[in-house]
């Protein structure tokens, strides 16, 4: 596989990262507020290293993720959220639990300006309900 080198580029990375961190944004407020579509979801904000929220660009494929805020399923399997250099679409936001497929966190709706739980893709929800009952029956006694 071949590394790619990406250079940021302003103002497009500076849209990239925010885009990033509004993503990152909602997925903790549904977290915090107890949406039952994100049961079994959690996140760690490490601000040891800085008080920043601090965002990395994959080199394979451009896309930006958050180093110091990881999200997880049923408390130790990360959840990996990523979004792409998509011109254009302010809510292209992916997930991944270990080396599973990509799936978009939010259908895609023109001109939304506010993203709500009739938003999230069927795959995301479907995504997280599935890994938290494989969980569940592992947990549970034989």
């Amino acid at each position: 596989m071949k590394t790619l080198k990406y250079k940021r580029v302003l103002p497009r990375d500076l849209f990239n990262e925010s885009k990033l961190l509004k993503v990152i944004g909602h997925l903790t407020m549904w977290i915090e507020d107890g949406f039952d579509w994100m049961d079994g979801v959690s996140y760690v904000y490490d601000d040891q290293a800085s008080d920043q929220f601090i965002c990395g660009q994959d080199q394979s494929d451009g896309s930006f993720f958050c180093q110091n805020i990881k999200f997880y399923v049923a408390l130790d399997v990360e959840l990996k959220i990523k979004v792409m250099q998509e011109i254009g679409d302010a809510w292209s936001a992916f997930a991944q639990i270990g080396d599973g497929e990509e799936v978009r966190i939010w259908e895609a709706f023109p001109n939304h300006l506010f993203i709500h739980k009739h938003t999230v893709s069927n795959e995301f929800a479907e995504l997280i309900a599935s890994y938290r009952a494989e969980s569940e029956n592992q947990d549970s006694p034989a």
